[in-house]
């Protein structure tokens, strides 16, 4: 975790290695690294509205309001590789649109979402993967566009966190969880929000092993 108290903020790459925020008690800006960053290595963040945009949509942006043209690896892509990035990026910005207009719903999200759970822990006859399929995809594009936005990570990994509890399955809730830590902190700053704990002690997890002891049953 990097403060700022002077204009080096870093340079834009639609594929970054460090979140960036603004903390108004302070009046610093701060960065934190999305994966290791070596000595001397440049670090990246994306200027763009949202990092989400089609490429076409990106370099306009870019063009029109930085006056140059963004040559990351996501941008140098062409055909096929393109427009999959493409695909990729819309399905996550929705995803993220969806959690922005959620965020004063918060309570009831989790209510409805917890809901589900219950209803497919009850219900063997529902696939293991039913409850975190989708979650685990999104996660997978923003770790194939190399585009992590810690908060859209964070209510992702949740849903599958409680899943992957429920199925007893300890590898994939420590590998999760340890992932997730070090999104929290770059979106929290301060700390990791409960996720070292739950990748050191999963089964102390509320929702550890209810789906197996119903498959079981």
């Amino acid at each position: 975790n990097v403060r700022l108290t002077n204009t080096t903020y870093g340079e834009h790459s639609c594929v970054p290695n460090a979140y960036h925020k603004w903390d108004l008690n302070t009046f610093t800006y701060q960065l934190h690294a999305l994966r290791p960053i070596a000595i001397g290595e440049q670090i990246y963040i994306h200027y763009l509205h949202s990092l989400y945009l089609p490429r076409s949509q990106r370099q306009n942006e870019m063009k029109s309001k930085y006056s140059f043209t963004c040559t990351c690896t996501c941008c140098s892509l062409s055909g096929p590789l393109s427009l999959r990035s493409d695909i990729k990026r819309k399905l996550l910005e929705s995803a993220l649109q969806d959690l922005v207009k959620a965020g004063t719903r918060n309570s009831e999200d989790t209510e409805r979402s917890e809901k589900a759970l219950k209803v497919w822990i009850d219900n063997p006859s529902l696939a293991d993967d039913h409850i975190y399929k989708h979650p685990k995809m999104l996660m997978q594009y923003m770790e194939d566009e190399q585009a992590i936005h810690p908060l859209l990570w964070l209510s992702q990994a949740e849903i599958a966190c409680k899943a992957l509890c429920a199925l007893g399955e300890r590898e994939g809730v420590v590998e999760l969880a340890k992932k997730t830590a070090k999104y929290a902190k770059a979106y929290f700053l301060v700390d990791d929000g409960g996720w070292g704990k739950v990748a050191m002690c999963p089964e102390g997890n509320v929702w550890w092993g209810l789906r197996k002891k119903v498959r079981v049953e």
